[in-house]
């Protein structure tokens, strides 16, 4: 599917805030609003925009381990034993297929790292042997931006960070049961997230509230099939000689200000930043390597480009049951 320039506008004032009332979208693309209406509804019919909440999992004691991976098969059906594995955890988070030297990246939410280690000795029991060689590194933040690419109109909201929480917040029961709804029921109305979660929707707006207030329910946002979209995806993993605030600052600042990057993650590992690429023309990539040296050469010691295929699977948070997307609805807005 192509999106028109009205749909493409329409859908980057709307990613990173999935409950936007039409009359401010409207407003915000100076469209009418049975022309803004109309365009999310075509969006809807794509079956290609989905969406999911952010869950702060730092804020519940979890580490976001992020691992590259190389196999040592091209065999489809040990690869299919692999990505099987991925989708029946419940501690893959996100996971990719990639081309070029990784075949997979994979993210998965732990407490520490004796979990991550059982994640894999677990796959190794599935499919002994394949996997050959994994990169790694744990992700301190992560911060999402609007897709500039599709309109670089003025935005109420730019981006949203899950980042380190200063306290370690212990959920209750119920707190879990309405990030379960959420997280499975993401554009559904609060009602019937209530009715999934079943409480009265008058307790599932309050803890919904004090989820929000306490920093661990960032916003819902949108996905996209980038690739059925006609949109390339790239991830660019940056290896800093020395990793500094100053440093981390202004890479943050240049992937904000630029309209390819879409997400920009600080890490501790075998890369210390990864910028995420989406674009229509692949030639950009080679521009924002090139810009990225101009910036900061002297303080890089590499980077590596990886091609993202398609995302088999996303999850907002450890203890959702379906741990899938949710594709937009009508009923959503």
């Amino acid at each position: 599917m192509k999106m028109t320039p009205t749909q493409a506008k329409v859908l980057s004032s709307v990613c990173l805030q999935v409950d936007r009332a039409i009359p401010e979208i409207a407003r915000e693309c100076k469209l009418r609003p049975h022309v803004a209406r109309y365009a999310l509804h075509e969006l809807a019919r794509s079956e290609h925009v989905r969406a999911f909440p952010i869950v702060n999992v730092h804020a519940l004691g979890y580490t976001d381990y992020c691992v590259f991976l190389t196999l040592t098969s091209e065999n489809r059906a040990s690869r299919q034993k692999v990505l099987k594995f991925f989708a029946d955890s419940p501690r893959t988070a996100w996971v990719a297929e990639l081309s070029g030297e990784y075949h997979y990246t994979v993210s998965i939410f732990a407490r520490d790292i004796f979990e991550v280690d059982a994640y894999f000795r677990a796959l190794a029991e599935v499919a002994p042997g394949v996997v050959v060689e994994k990169s790694l590194a744990i992700r301190i933040s992560w911060t999402t931006f609007r897709w500039k690419y599709l309109s670089n109109h003025r935005s109420t909201l730019d981006y949203i960070t899950r980042a380190r929480s200063e306290t370690i917040e212990r959920l209750e029961e119920i707190d879990h049961t309405v990030l379960r709804a959420i997280s499975e029921h993401p554009l559904a109305p609060r009602t019937h997230q209530a009715r999934a979660a079943g409480m009265p929707v008058t307790t599932f707006h309050h803890r919904v509230k004090g989820l929000q207030a306490r920093g661990i329910l960032l916003g819902t946002v949108y996905f996209v099939d980038t690739a059925r979209m006609g949109i390339h995806t790239f991830r660019l993993l940056i290896q800093a000689k020395i990793s500094t605030e100053k440093l981390t600052r202004l890479l943050w600042d240049f992937a904000h200000k630029h309209p390819n990057i879409v997400g920009f993650v600080h890490c501790f590992g075998a890369w210390d930043y990864e910028l995420n690429v989406e674009t229509l023309d692949p030639a950009v990539l080679a521009t924002i390597h090139d810009n990225i040296e101009d910036l900061a050469g002297s303080q890089i010691r590499s980077i590596r480009a990886v091609s993202v295929l398609g995302t088999p699977k996303t999850k907002a948070y450890p203890f959702a049951e379906g741990g899938s997307h949710e594709t937009l609805s009508r009923g959503g807005f």
